[in-house]
């Protein structure tokens, strides 16, 4: 097993709101590991303790995923529910995407809030979540163009939000793998910059076991004066 990781600021914000977990344990002589990249809403009082509080619950949930199976979406909704409740008890609105990966051998489980990517490198790279933003649902529906799905602002509007939907609707869909696969998950300030390309050249380099990969992906988008907070994660359960 191998990862790399990155994260910053960014341009122009004072902190980093974006959060991420990486956990990997052996339960009964099989692989598993919990994985996720959160960004915290920055129009909300505190998209920082946002994200951090879903890392955190992220880290109690994986204890009990090493003794015993749960129902992982029900767990999310849980801390989704959780999150509300903290910032009613403070009398704040506090946001975060989740984009969250748990590995079982060669099972993969995708669980997906928000705009948040998660993208699964098997030979090429595939992006295998969902955005859950205006422009998905105005792309999905045909009224838009591909040019004004990557462009508009209506990318950054979020539909569904960890700690603030109403109804929370989380994206869930299974994949399978192997070791010599790889993961590849980011925050929109990643993505927003760099082109699939780009973002599929590195995971390559990854994978030859280059160092650093996750930091260069971020000096490129520094160099291109992304503004937004930034974090990448890749992983592959392959040693070499």
């Amino acid at each position: 097993m191998r990862y790399d990781v990155a994260s910053d600021r960014g341009m122009i914000k004072k902190e980093n709101q974006d959060a991420y977990f990486i956990r990997v344990a052996k339960r009964n002589a099989h692989e598993m590991g919990l994985l996720a990249v959160m960004d915290g809403v920055s129009s909300c009082d505190d998209g920082a303790y946002a994200s951090r509080f879903v890392m955190k619950s992220l880290n109690h949930l994986f204890e009990t995923m090493k003794e015993k199976d749960v129902d992982l979406c029900e767990e999310v909704m849980n801390i989704h529910q959780s999150l509300k409740s903290d910032a009613k008890k403070h009398k704040q609105m506090l946001g975060t995407t989740l984009s969250l990966i748990y590995y079982y051998d060669d099972n993969l489980h995708l669980l997906q809030v928000g705009d948040s990517r998660v993208y699964l490198f098997q030979d090429h790279l595939k992006q295998i979540s969902i955005d859950q933003t205006l422009a998905q649902m105005k792309y999905d529906a045909k009224t838009i163009s591909p040019e004004e799905f990557h462009a508009g602002e209506d990318r950054h509007i979020l539909t569904q939000c960890m700690g603030i939907s109403q109804h929370l609707q989380i994206q869930e869909s299974h994949f399978s793998w192997s070791k010599k696969d790889a993961l590849f998950l980011c925050s929109d300030g990643i993505y927003n910059t760099l082109r699939k390309e780009d973002l599929e050249n590195h995971m390559h380099m990854f994978l030859k076991n280059e160092k650093r990969i996750a930091q260069k992906l971020i000096d490129i988008a520094l160099a291109q004066e992304e503004q937004d907070n930034m974090t990448a994660i890749l992983f592959t359960r392959s040693d070499r």
